[in-house]
């Protein structure tokens, strides 16, 4: 049976001081951010390895207060512990990772010295993105040369095997089954974890006309992009310090703002931020400042992602970028670093930034004008649980805007709290790949015929509403009877290629995502068993947590 870590070591090693609680039980403040206790209603039951919090309603395992503690998923949690000194090996999500770190970083010195060897790639670096040599060197960028089976080769003679190449996306596969390099004629950003591993890569194009300019590592066990955040192994310590992370979007961007000494400076590498990233920003730092260039999508990505910042305690604020530079890289490089620097120093808060642009886009006089500040303002108020805090926003709203503070309480209790904001699945790009397929009869490996498919894939196999409807309507034989909306993506997704590798993989992916939500109700059910004195049950669940494992 595999061994699970100790919860009370576990819980130990994070400096959280726990006290006897009778029957066996132990307690302490609840260590969770989001969770300001004054009284211990932390519970720990050491003999069942599990806890639970009084206060905030999270409990779990030994793993799941990792998960929780860290803002990971479950194997990144699986190697938090391992780091941490834990015997984890016999635990399968773990087994066999720690050669992909090692593969990674072999490959990254293969690509580092291919750099120095291509003036071509090395001069981009340096006079076109302005990287001095100690950055270059120290945020390890290489060069995958045009014949990309050099570095495989290489790497298969340092004894790595294909499965391992595979496995860090360093090789892939064609539709006949023929591999290649993943990475060929691109300069290489290693994608550092926040303990500095490399957990990844990112190539980016020396051509300016190639449609992908940037080709990152395929998710795999020790990567997932959607909760990548770049730069923090550098930024970590600075941003603790301070308590201050200004968030940009492209990689060079935080390349470029450390190498000027914007030393608490991190990268999403994607327009808006996911549960994950919230989670671990949130063990760094209290305030959060956007460096954007105030346009309506990068806008709309920070207000989809408000609510959870707030709930996690985050002070959010806009850097606007000024005049007509796109990104933080270009700001610096064609600007000057003061220009940048005079923007996070003058950012302001989200909600007064929110109010001043609906202000300056709606006529606050007209009827038509007033109801659409009020769309765009009340639902940010709501999110505020500190009663302060809303009392100043209503009166700044009701001052700007010449709303009567009557009106905006009685529209406020009409108006319902945004306690999450809505975030795609796990798997929505995996689910995507699979419906693409199945819709254009590509995905043998599931099924020839639309009885063998629907019979191994049900409709509750995927997760987001419109992907569900989509096969639905595919299964009924009613694709063109779908909505406009529905309809859009079920032409873009017929138009997209799909060979049997993407397919696999997609179908693994959220066969795994599934099992970890499986895994997530069942530590769920356990700790109700548990609060409810049920032991039958509880012992039931523990052995098939035990099972499952």
């Amino acid at each position: 049976m595999p061994k699970k870590p100790d919860i009370v070591q576990v819980l130990e090693s994070y400096d959280i001081s726990l006290r006897d609680d009778g029957g066996g039980r132990l307690r302490a403040l609840c260590p969770f951010p989001a969770h300001e206790d004054k009284s211990p209603s932390f519970k720990v039951w050491p003999d069942k390895g599990t806890f639970y919090c009084f206060g905030c309603g999270l409990g779990g395992d030994a793993i799941g207060f990792v998960k929780i503690m860290e803002g990971v998923g479950n194997r990144t949690a699986l190697r938090i512990l391992y780091t941490k000194g834990f015997d984890v090996e016999g635990i399968k999500p773990w087994k066999s990772l720690k050669i992909l770190y090692e593969a990674n970083k072999y490959a990254s010195r293969l690509f580092s010295y291919y750099l120095e060897q291509g003036k071509i790639a090395k001069d981009y670096l340096k006079d076109k993105r302005k990287f001095s040599e100690d950055t270059i060197k120290r945020f390890l960028m290489g060069y995958a040369p045009k014949d990309g089976e050099k570095v495989i080769s290489q790497l298969r003679k340092e004894g790595f095997t294909d499965d391992t190449l595979y496995r860090t996306s360093l090789l892939s596969k064609e539709e006949g089954g023929k591999s290649y390099p993943f990475f060929s004629d691109r300069i290489i950003f290693p994608l550092f974890d926040h303990y500095g591993r490399i957990a990844g890569f990112t190539g980016r194009s020396l051509k300016d006309d190639d449609e992908a300019k940037y080709v990152n590592s395929r998710n795999t066990e020790i990567f997932e992009k959607r909760n990548f955040l770049y730069a923090l192994n550098f930024a970590g310590k600075n941003i603790r310090k301070t308590g201050d992370v200004v968030v940009g979007e492209g990689y060079t961007d935080a390349i470029s703002a450390h190498q000027s000494g914007i030393d608490n400076f991190i990268s999403l590498c994607s327009a808006s931020f996911t549960k994950q990233q919230v989670q671990t920003i949130s063990k760094y730092a209290n305030k959060v400042i956007i460096a954007t260039d105030a346009d309506e999508a990068g806008i709309k990505a920070i207000k989809t992602s408000y609510s959870a910042l707030k709930k996690h305690g985050l002070v959010v604020k806009v850097a606007v970028l000024p005049g007509s530079y796109n990104d933080p890289d270009e700001t610096i490089r064609k600007g000057g670093l003061e220009l940048l620097l005079d923007s996070i120093k003058n950012a302001k808060d989200f909600f007064d930034f929110s109010l001043d642009l609906a202000l300056s886009k709606h006529n606050k006089e007209t009827r038509d004008g007033r109801i659409e500040i009020a769309n765009i303002i009340l639902p940010l108020i709501n999110v505020s649980k500190n009663y302060i805090e809303k009392a100043e926003e209503i009166r700044v709203l009701c001052k700007k805007a010449n709303f009567r503070e009557g009106d905006v309480l009685e529209a406020l209790e009409h108006e319902k709290p945004r306690e999450e904001y809505i975030e795609l699945p796990e798997s929505f790009s995996e689910e995507r790949v699979l419906l693409g397929a199945i819709i254009q009869k590509k995905a043998d490996n599931i099924g020839k015929t639309k009885k063998e498919t629907t019979e191994t894939i049900p409709v509750s196999f995927f997760t987001y509403p419109q992907h569900k409807r989509i096969y639905q309507a595919f299964i009924e034989g009613k694709l063109n009877r779908l909505e406009k909306d529905d309809e859009k993506t079920m032409v873009y997704l017929s138009m997209q290629q799909y060979n049997p590798e993407s397919v696999s993989i997609a179908l693994n992916r959220v066969e795994e995502v599934q099992k970890i939500r499986a895994r997530k109700k069942l530590e769920e059910e356990i700790i109700i068993a548990d609060r409810e004195g049920d032991s039958e049950k509880l012992l039931k669940l523990l052995q098939k947590w035990r099972w499952e494992d």
